[in-house]
């Protein structure tokens, strides 16, 4: 099923690999860490493009509505796969 999702994600930029800490699927509350850094918009960057992937979206359809500065952020993903959403694995 396709549609549109909000996401709320902590981003950690900077550690050694990436990838899910913790995910609330009720809540679409994501703890994230990064490994590119919070510079020059690597680490959003990086994190857009992460979720374009796992979501089966281009990466023109995510965008991040809210915390370009910040470690908490929120992404608006238009066209995804909601039930690859679902499938996140917690960690990887």
């Amino acid at each position: 099923m396709r549609g549109n999702m909000r996401l709320f994600v902590h981003v950690k930029p900077g550690a050694t690999t990436s990838g899910l800490v913790s995910l609330d699927k009720e809540n679409k509350t994501i703890e994230m860490r990064l490994a590119a850094r919070a510079q020059d918009g690597e680490a959003n960057l990086a994190l857009r493009k992460y979720f374009a992937k796992q979501l089966k979206t281009s990466l023109s359809n995510v965008s991040i509505e809210r915390g370009l500065t910040s470690k908490s952020k929120v992404l608006f993903v238009r066209d995804c796969d909601r039930d690859a959403f679902e499938a996140l694995p917690p960690q990887e």
